[in-house]
Formats: C-alpha cells, sequence, structure tokens
C-alpha cells in the first residue's frame, strides 16, 4: 500500500507541474511512514515540507495543492496537518478487496524475476539449515532453525532462484562414538549387567529408548576389545535409526521438505579428497609443518591457520568443512549459499569466509546465526 500512495503522489507532483502550478524540477524521494497516533490515518509524508525550499511556498499551502491533486481512488480522504504533513486514511473496502485479490492469487502472489542472471537463467542457491547431529531428536533449542531455513528457501524460489535445500548429516567423528556407547551401555544395563555409565555420555530417555530396540547376539565382557566391537556393532544401527526419527520428525511434523541430505561421511571419498588436495595444492592453500598439514588461511583473513590433518594422519572438523565448501562451489557450482548455524558457532565466521574466500568464491557465503533457546 505504501508503493500505490506513492506513486498517488507522484503523479499528483507530475499533474501539477504539467498544469503550470508547480515549476518542473527534480522531487526528492518520496517517503511514507506509520503515525504515531492512529487518528493521523494509516500513513503520513512530509514530501510538503521537502518541498518547500524548492517551490517558495508554506508546506501547508503545497500539502493542500497535492491533496486537491490526489487521485483519491482507495482513499478515506487525505488530511493535511502542520507544520505540512500529509496524512492518508485508507478505505477499508479498497483493502479487503487488496486481499481478495491476494488470496485469489493464491502460491503465485509475490513470484518475481529477482533470481534471474541477465541471460535469464536463475542464480543457483543453497540453503543449509537445522542440521543437528545425529546424536539425539530435534528440540526446540535447536530446531527454531527449520522454520527460518524453510521460510527462506520458499522465498528464495518465488523470486526464481534455483534452490537446494540441504541438511547436513554430521555422521562422522566422535559424537557417533559417545552414542553408541551411550545405547551399549544402557543396553548392558538392561541386561541386569552392572555397568558404570560415565558423565561424558548421553543422558536422554531416547537412549534408553534406543537401548530396548536392540538385540546383540553375543555378550562377551571379558575379551580386552569386547566393549569396542559392541560398540562398533550399534554404531552404524543407532546412527541410521537417529536419522531416520530425525528424516520422519522433520518431514511430517516439522512439514520441511529438503532437497539433499547430505553425508558428512560422503565428503570423504577417496576420489572426492584427492581432487580437494590437488585443488589446494596447485593453489598454495596446504603446506606441512610439524608433521601436520595446515591450511593457509591467514592470507585470506583469518586470525590463524588452521591444521586439517593432524600429525598422527586424524582430519580435522576444519577440514570437513572446507572439503564441503569445495564440494558445494567447486564441483556443483553453487553461487551462493546461506547456512544457518547455532550462535555457540559464531568464532566459525572468520574461517569459514577466509576458507571461502581462498577457493576464489569471496562474498558467497551467508551465515546466519541462530539463538538457542531454553522454555522457562
Amino acid at each position: 500500500m505504501k508503493h500505490v500512495i506513492a506513486d498517488k503522489i507522484a503523479a499528483a507532483i507530475s499533474k501539477l507541474q504539467a498544469d503550470h502550478v508547480w515549476p518542473d524540477s527534480a522531487v526528492p524521494e518520496i517517503v511514507l511512514s506509520y503515525p504515531v497516533h492512529r487518528q493521523h490515518g494509516d500513513y503520513a509524508c512530509n514530501i510538503a515540507m521537502q518541498l518547500a525550499k524548492m517551490l517558495k511556498k508554506n508546506p501547508l499551502e503545497i500539502g493542500q495543492e497535492l491533496k486537491e491533486a490526489i487521485d483519491l481512488e482507495g482513499l478515506e480522504k487525505v488530511e493535511v496537518v502542520a507544520p505540512g504533513f500529509l496524512n492518508f486514511f485508507v478505505n477499508e473496502k479498497f483493502l479487503a478487496g487488496g486481499i481478495r485479490w491476494i488470496l485469489e492469487q493464491g502460491e503465485s502472489f509475490g513470484t518475481n524475476s529477482t533470481g534471474l542472471k541477465p541471460d535469464g537463467t536463475p542464480l543457483r542457491f543453497m540453503v543449509e539449515f537445522l542440521s543437528a547431529n545425529p546424536t539425539g531428536p530435534i528440540h526446540l533449542g535447536n530446531g527454531r532453525a527449520g522454520f527460518t531455513g524453510d521460510v527462506l528457501v520458499r522465498t528464495l524460489r518465488a523470486c526464481s532462484y534455483e534452490v537446494i535445500s540441504e541438511y547436513y548429516i554430521n555422521d562422522s567423528g566422535k559424537q557417533l562414538d559417545n552414542l553408541a556407547e551411550s545405547v551399549l551401555r544402557r543396553y548392558l544395563q538392561n541386561q541386569g549387567i552392572n555397568i558404570d555409565y560415565p558423565e561424558e555420555l548421553y543422558r536422554g530417555d531416547y537412549i534408553k529408548d534406543l537401548a530396548a530396540q536392540i538385540t546383540l547376539k553375543d555378550v562377551k565382557l571379558g575379551t580386552p576389545n569386547a566393549m569396542l566391537e559392541m560398540r562398533n556393532e550399534v554404531k552404524e544401527w543407532a546412527l541410521a535409526e537417529m536419522v531416520k526419527q530425525i528424516k520422519t520428525f522433520v518431514e511430517n511434523t516439522l512439514h520441511i521438505h529438503y532437497d539433499v541430505w547430505k553425508s558428512e561421511r560422503s565428503l570423504y571419498e577417496p576420489t572426492k579428497v584427492e581432487r580437494a588436495k590437488q585443488f589446494f595444492t596447485e593453489h598454495n592453500l596446504i603446506y606441512q609443518a610439524e608433521a601436520a598439514t595446515f591450511f593457509a588461511s591467514t592470507k585470506f583473513g583469518d586470525d590463524k591457520d588452521r591444521v586439517i590433518i593432524k600429525a598422527n594422519g586424524e582430519t580435522t572438523y576444519f577440514f570437513s568443512d572446507i572439503l564441503y565448501l569445495f564440494e558445494k562451489f567447486e564441483e556443483r557450482k553453487i553461487e551462493h549459499e546461506v547456512w544457518y548455524l547455532g550462535a555457540d558457532h559464531h568464532g566459525y565466521e572468520g574461517r569459514m569466509q577466509a576458507a571461502l574466500t581462498a577457493l576464489g568464491h569471496k562474498g558467497k557465503l551467508d551465515i546466519i546465526f541462530v539463538q538457542l533457546v531454553r522454555l522457562m
């Protein structure tokens, strides 16, 4: 409605200039605001005061001339008040008609071509959001990012972007060992075996639910590697079960659809890692020091170079991050990404922006931090 009224003011000014009531000269930007008090109308504009110096007239006189020239269709009335404001009262029937028109448009309402490049093809956009670790169910604290991300995906698609919505499954790393250890120890306790439950393990009721669903054929605690062997047996099942539960909850309860469920493990396929390393080497992005491999991120704005492969051969989380960026922007040809992260990851932004700059895609990543919440 602001645009409609602004267009009416612009048309009135053009009419006054065409009728030689006002000189034909440049007009300042027409800005509408919401009045503080409801009795002053739905919208207010100070254009009369802005024009006073140019027209060498009293703002109230300018306002009155504008009022008489404004097309009143869709407006109940226009008032001119000191020191020179134009107050607009919108006709409620006109608003109701606008709402009816919006409803008639259905899903096409608001669609536009903002996301199209000059050649008419859509900009390839990715939104990666929610992506909670598969070590526990989605809850209010982290789940709220799902709704904001989904709204952004729908909005971008309405603007003609080609959008990929993606959920990143963190299915690699120590947290999965902890998940498996947690389920295994609860399972053994259910079998009447006296075994402790370390403080660092997961404690939600969902662990007990998972433990109640499994059956281990051969439980032998006497051998040196017994716990490790059973944990490995439990790990893949527990991971698959948690991912299944998360997918079901996201799709059936939250009603959020993802185009891609991306496994972190898939980034470590040998050919993918080799292609990434070759790219990093050719562009002088990695170097060896103290038997470890470092990513030279200080060249691109980071506060220090980051270890990606430790001296013992173990990879770091940052290595996963840059492999993921490499795959998205170099191999999948993503042209822009919005990435939702928990506010506790705020320190990641500098290194991630530096990594993307190093890959030659500066400015193509927006990170939105979502604060975790807790019901009191």
